[in-house]
């Protein structure tokens, strides 16, 4: 038959169980097998929680078509941004350019420039100024347009 037991044994019971209570509170105490978090170092990150399976995945993600934009233009150059001039001059080959000999100046011609003209042709040239350009012969450049025979 097992002996009563006495009030001191109960108490260091009572003192036994409610010192180990607030470890288990903390999860210091026993482990639970429904931690997700048991076995992961303390520096990483919990996992995020799972979309998997769910109608999300299924949504699109915007009922907003894409924007449509235009084709590209063209670049635009220094001289696409000078307006077209025409001048009246004769041609003349200098240094292996053709230029245009007109009342204000030489102007290098660079460009369609029609086969068969010669040099001494009296002609009026509708051309776009291209102020970046250079030419060997040191002439400022034009970039011809339409060139006419007079």
């Amino acid at each position: 038959m097992p002996t009563p037991a006495t009030p001191v044994a109960l108490g260091l019971g009572l003192l036994m169980v409610l010192a180990m209570s607030p470890l288990a509170a903390c999860g210091g105490g026993g482990t639970d097998d429904g931690d997700a978090d048991a076995g992961r170092p303390a520096d990483e990150p919990p996992p995020s929680p799972s979309t998997e399976g769910t109608a999300a995945d299924d949504a699109p993600l915007s009922r907003v078509p894409p924007p449509t934009t235009p084709p590209p233009s063209p670049p635009v150059t220094p001289s696409d941004q000078v307006a077209p001039r025409t001048v009246q001059g004769t041609l003349a080959e200098v240094a292996g350019c053709l230029v245009v000999d007109t009342a204000t100046g030489r102007w290098a011609l660079e460009g369609d420039v029609p086969a068969g003209l010669a040099a001494g042709t009296s002609v009026e040239v509708t051309a776009r100024p291209a102020p970046q350009a250079e030419s060997p012969c040191g002439s400022p450049v034009l970039r011809v347009i339409t060139i006419t025979v007079r």
